[in-house]
């Protein structure tokens, strides 16, 4: 019979593993051939709006294949519900057999985001973080915070919400978890206190501006899952030093990079692949003045490789 797993069984797994540690083999797995996946369908619905995404895939030398659906319902802060849902199965790649079904409500995807966020700036931010700011109240703006505190010793923040109430609930979580928090009254304020970013929102307007980014920054983007979001202006993209992304094949459909090169700023044989820089930091930030950009839109290698940590931790 097939194990069948829970948030809370999900979440208890997770704080027994280096997640971190295994997203960084994820990233290094896929930049060099080893995850076979196929075309991310997508079913859309208009009333009310929302999409269901199907992603699958299986690593090379991994006994499974991995089917995730995840779902993305913007108007479901309306109704106090989570935006994001979903769920996970592993199956036997000998058989076909189910092996588990994760029935994660979402979450094994947003901390594999948020995971990915923090190996990003363990490769790309400057030595010295004066203050962290983030761009968005939501889930993944606070797990991107509680897994930043795993590479970094700052732990002074700045947030910038699009209402009072979200980023007064936001400051008192980022307390929660040890953080001196603030907040911005302008984009402006994150972009020059802060010289790390996180942008974890689904905006489709850019809330950076390239006259606001200052030497020395990185940035870690997260928001942009479809062509239609957008969270820097692609001058951003066009100014950085370096620009990173997950996937040069997902950076033609979607992104930050995916709008400078459709803008005709930027040139998409400049851009590098995060496992790319893991296995060859020298590929990376060289001085600290540097500004870094890592564009991440999810790679089925993170989910097949968190489920698979998840499951061998909940059943030995």
């Amino acid at each position: 019979m097939p194990h069948i797993f829970e948030t809370k069984q999900i979440k208890e797994a997770l704080e027994k593993l280096d997640i971190i540690a295994a997203m960084e083999e994820a990233f290094k797995a896929y930049s060099a051939g080893q995850m076979i996946v196929s075309p991310q369908g997508e079913l859309p619905f208009k009333k009310p709006a929302g999409k269901m995404n199907l992603t699958f895939g299986y690593m090379k030398n991994s006994p499974y294949f991995m089917v995730k659906m995840a779902s993305d319902f913007p108007g479901n802060t309306k109704l106090n519900k989570p935006t994001g849902n979903g769920m996970l199965s592993l199956f036997h790649k000998e058989t076909g057999e189910v092996a588990a079904a994760f029935v994660d409500e979402g979450y094994l995807t947003a901390a594999r985001t948020a995971a990915a966020g923090a190996v990003a700036a363990k490769q790309l931010a400057p030595k010295v973080i004066h203050k962290i700011g983030i761009f968005g109240t939501g889930v993944q703006a606070l797990l991107q915070l509680d897994y930043l505190r795993r590479v970094t010793e700052c732990r002074k923040v700045m947030v910038f919400g699009r209402t009072e109430e979200k980023r007064q609930a936001y400051l008192d979580k980022a307390a929660a978890l040890g953080f001196e928090a603030e907040e911005a009254e302008v984009e402006r304020d994150v972009a020059e206190q802060c010289n790390l970013i996180v942008t974890a929102t689904s905006s489709h307007m850019p809330m950076l501006t390239a006259d606001m980014v200052q030497p020395g920054t990185h940035i870690t983007a997260v928001g942009a899952t479809t062509p239609q979001k957008i969270e820097l202006a692609p001058l951003v993209i066009k100014n950085a030093d370096i620009v990173v992304v997950d996937s040069l094949i997902e950076s033609k459909k979607r992104g930050e990079a995916y709008h400078a090169v459709q803008t005709g700023l930027l040139k998409q044989n400049t851009l590098l692949e995060l496992g790319k820089i893991i296995d060859n930091p020298k590929k990376g930030r060289l001085t600290e003045e540097q500004i870094t950009i890592a564009d991440l839109t999810g790679l089925p290698a993170q989910d097949m490789v968190i489920a698979q940590a998840v499951f061998q931790t909940l059943t030995a």
